[in-house]
């Protein structure tokens, strides 16, 4: 597992952050790793409301995972992966945790489309 920064890496092992949520993206790099030789790379985590208010401008307070105690959210890096290990780690996930509330999308909220790992508040 890479880290954009050393704050991604605390707010990773803190306990701010939603074990289950860590043990799938640890799940994650292990496959992909195994897999592509290549590592996931986190690029957010926790979310304060003004970083949020920065990247929803016309909606500052909506609802976001990241801004959930504890956190329930995390972005990946997608640039180096190929569409096709993207699509492998999708279907990866999806065999193995698309029966329960939790998602790997590819979203484009701020910035590059990139893998967003979350899932809902009690229901995994």
């Amino acid at each position: 597992m890479d880290f954009g920064d050393a704050r991604h890496k605390q707010e990773f092992f803190s306990e701010e952050l939603d074990a289950r949520v860590r043990s799938i993206a640890l799940e994650l790099d292990l496959w992909i790793t195994a897999k592509q030789k290549k590592a996931m790379f986190v690029t957010g985590v926790l979310r304060t409301a003004a970083e949020q208010a920065a990247i929803y401008p016309d909606n500052p307070t909506k609802p976001s995972p990241h801004t959930d105690r504890p956190c329930r959210a995390i972005d990946f890096r997608r640039t180096h992966f190929t569409p096709e290990e993207t699509l492998a780690l999708v279907g990866y996930f999806n065999f193995w945790w698309g029966r329960f509330k939790t998602a790997l999308l590819l979203v484009d909220d701020r910035g590059p489309q990139h893998p967003h790992l979350h899932l809902a508040v009690y229901d995994i």
